[in-house]
C-alpha cells in the first residue's frame, strides 16, 4: 500500500481534541461526551439508536450527529449485525473549523432537534474511502485525515440541509408546521384539536391542505406517527405498555391494543413477544 502523502492543516489541531474509532454492535450503556461532538456514520448493518431516551433506527449509510448534551446508547436489533465508524471532536476545534467554512452551520447543528440523514450510495462510498484513508495512514498523518473525513461528512450535512429547505418549500406552511410538530414524540400524546390549534390553523384549514398535499389525512398521519413511536418504545426500551399507552395519546390500554391491532394484526404483547430486542425479549410488561 502506497504511504499517504503529508496534509497540512491552517489551524492547530492537538490529537487530545478529535479521534476517530471503528465500533461494531451494540453499546447499551447510556453516556453522554463531555464537550466533544460525536459523527457516527453506520458504514454496515443497522443498530437501534436511543438518543435522549428516544429510540430510532439507523441503518446502512445513516449518518448521526451528537451534540455534547446528548446522551446515547446503541442497542442491537435480534439476528442483526453492524459496524460503524465514529469521530469526535472537542467543541472548541469544531467551531475553528466552522469558522473556515460557514460560521452559520454550527449555530444551526446546535438548534435542530435531530441531528440524522441518510447518505446517498455514492455519498456514502466517498465518506467511507475518508475513513479508510484515516485507518491506513501513519500515525504522523492521522489527524490530517480525520480533519479530511470531517470536512467530507459536513459537505453531506451542508448538502442535505439545502435539499430538506427544498423540499419543505413543496408544502404550505400550515403542513410543514403540522409534521414537524408530530416529528417530536413529545407531541403524540395530543389530540387531533390541541394539535390544530398548536398550528395556528383552523382544524378545517388543517384537514383540507394537509390532505390535498400529502394525499392523507391529519388523523391518518398521526396514526402512522403514534404507531411508529409505541413499535420502537416496545421493540428497543423496558417502558410498561400502560406508559406508552398515555404517550401515544390513548386513556386505557384497552383502547391502545384495539388501535395498535388494527393497524398490525397483533396485540401489543403478541408483537413484543415477536419484535422486542435480544436483551429485552423476557420483558412485556403491561402495568
Amino acid at each position: 500500500m502506497s504511504q499517504i502523502p503529508a496534509i497540512k492543516l491552517p489551524f492547530e489541531a492537538p490529537a487530545e481534541d478529535i479521534a476517530f474509532h471503528v465500533h461494531y454492535n451494540a453499546y447499551p450503556i447510556q453516556h453522554s461526551h463531555d464537550d466533544f461532538w460525536e459523527f457516527i456514520f453506520i458504514n454496515d448493518g443497522e443498530v437501534v439508536h436511543k438518543v435522549n431516551g428516544e429510540p430510532r433506527k439507523l441503518k446502512k449509510n445513516t449518518l448521526c450527529i451528537l451534540r455534547p448534551s446528548d446522551y446515547h446508547s446503541f442497542l442491537q436489533p435480534k439476528d442483526t449485525s453492524s459496524m460503524h465508524f465514529n469521530l469526535s471532536v472537542r467543541t472548541s476545534m469544531l467551531k475553528e473549523f466552522f469558522a473556515m467554512l460557514r460560521h452559520e452551520m454550527y449555530e444551526k447543528l446546535s438548534a435542530e432537534k435531530i441531528l440524522q440523514y441518510e447518505v446517498p450510495n455514492t455519498n456514502a462510498e466517498a465518506i467511507e474511502r475518508a475513513a479508510n484513508t484515516i485507518i491506513s495512514a501513519e500515525r504522523s498523518n492521522k489527524i490530517p485525515t480525520m480533519i479530511l473525513y470531517l470536512f467530507c461528512l459536513l459537505q453531506e450535512v451542508f448538502a442535505q440541509m439545502v435539499t430538506t429547505t427544498g423540499i419543505q418549500q413543496q408544502y404550505s406552511a400550515c403542513t410543514n408546521k403540522f409534521i414537524r410538530l408530530l416529528n417530536n414524540p413529545a407531541n403524540l400524546a395530543f389530540g387531533l384539536p390541541q394539535l390544530a390549534s398548536m398550528t395556528g390553523y383552523s382544524y378545517s384549514h388543517l384537514n383540507r391542505t394537509f390532505s390535498q398535499e400529502t394525499n392523507m389525512s391529519p388523523s391518518q398521519y398521526l396514526k402512522k406517527q403514534r404507531l411508529k413511536y409505541a413499535q420502537e418504545l416496545i421493540q428497543y426500551t423496558d417502558t410498561p405498555l400502560s406508559v406508552i399507552t398515555f404517550k401515544v395519546g390513548y386513556s386505557n390500554y384497552s383502547h391502545f391494543s384495539d388501535f395498535f391491532k388494527s393497524l398490525t394484526g397483533l396485540t401489543p404483547v403478541e408483537w413484543s413477544k415477536q419484535n422486542k430486542s435480544a436483551h429485552l425479549r423476557d420483558s412485556h410488561t403491561i402495568l
